[in-house]
């Protein structure tokens, strides 16, 4: 049985939360657009070659929650812009740092709980 969009974007969301899950405990890095399930998936920056300005990001879950493409409105702005005005130098609240990839988390919990009910809604009512 081939996989719905809905359920290739559950996968995607648990690889993406796993990802924060271990980064939110320092045990994981975050390589940007590298090691984001829905990157992969989504991400296109260049939409328009003529006008490559802005990242597109298709139907990507996160953008349909922010309605906003490369993750612009999320925690991960937050996050971004801590690791690249601290980096891991000396004296970086590793602490903080691990606040921040904690909201990023749940944010991105928040979605995957949205679309597992929407697929139970799915299955239940047999909606199609």
């Amino acid at each position: 049985m081939e996989e719905s969009e809905l359920q290739t974007d559950i996968r995607l969301l648990r690889k993406t939360v796993r990802k924060w899950s271990l980064i939110a405990v320092g045990l994981g890095i975050d390589r940007g657009t590298d090691n984001c399930a829905l990157c992969h998936r989504y991400y296109n920056p260049f939409p328009d070659l003529v006008y490559a300005v802005v990242p597109d990001c298709a139907q990507c879950p996160v953008k349909l929650n922010v309605n906003q493409a490369g993750c612009r409105g999320t925690p991960y702005f937050n996050y971004k812009a801590f690791v690249d005005w601290n980096g891991f130098k000396p004296g970086t609240d590793l602490g903080y740092m691990r606040t921040l990839a904690n909201k990023e988390l749940m944010f991105l919990q928040k979605i995957l709980e949205a679309y597992v009910l929407a697929q139970k809604f799915i299955e239940e009512e047999g909606v199609k």
